[in-house]
């Protein structure tokens, strides 16, 4: 009983010692899917949806979309859950209010 006690003092010592790992933050991509459509002017129309699970205390996220030189972004849109969010937003690697 005496060892039975100690390991189990022992066990909580160490699961409190190390709370970080045990509340780790961390995120996994579901699913991905994107669509390309060439459209008359040879530009192209790129839609991409991403599904990802969140656990642990996230306030912001963001998407890099890389460009090459000539490239360019027109008319970009971003929703979840089919709510748009809003152009001109703070865009800053900070957390702020939606």
């Amino acid at each position: 009983m005496r060892f039975l006690v100690g390991a189990l003092g022992l066990s909580l010592c160490a699961a409190l010692a190390l709370p970080a790992a045990a509340r780790a933050d961390s995120f996994s991509l579901l699913q991905a899917d994107v669509a390309v459509d060439v459209q008359q002017d040879g530009s192209l129309g790129v839609s991409e949806r991403l599904e990802v699970a969140f656990s642990g205390d996230f306030h912001f996220g963001y998407r890099d979309i890389p460009l090459r030189e000539g490239e360019s972004l027109v008319e970009p849109s971003v929703a979840e859950r089919g709510v748009a969010f809003r152009r001109g937003s703070q865009t800053s690697l900070e957390p702020e209010s939606p």
